[in-house]
């Protein structure tokens, strides 16, 4: 379970939007991290993930977009390899596009609800 609220903006301060994290997940080998919001960019990712990576061992998951139109996504680590997770959202979405160990992005169809669950299997 996602539990502990955290606030997410470009500052890293008080937000509206907040993600949850994972706190029985703190393993660098598991997920720490899922965000869904309609309003991140990559400029914004840009200034996000390094502090959720530096902040959170596991990987940091980042969803853009909503159930209809698909989402942008973005997963990142400092400790193990990002592509492990674009596998797994390969083998259950219409899904693409890569990267390096620490960081991919790509586009994924399906619904929140269950790019959520596929990422409870990580």
């Amino acid at each position: 379970h996602w539990h502990e609220k955290v606030p997410v903006n470009a500052d890293m301060a008080a937000c509206e939007n907040e993600t949850e994290i994972c706190q029985e997940n703190m393993n660098p080998n598991r997920i720490s991290v899922v965000y869904f919001d309609t309003q991140l960019d990559a400029v914004l990712i840009k200034r996000i993930m390094p502090v959720l990576t530096e902040k959170y061992p596991g990987y940091c998951c980042l969803f853009a977009g909503n159930d209809a139109g698909g989402y942008q996504y973005w997963v990142g680590t400092v400790h193990g390899d990002s592509r492990k997770v674009g596998e797994l959202l390969k083998a259950y979405f219409t899904c693409r596009g890569g990267g390096r160990p620490e960081l991919i992005q790509g586009k994924i169809t399906g619904a929140q609800a269950d790019i959520e669950a596929v990422l409870k299997k990580f």
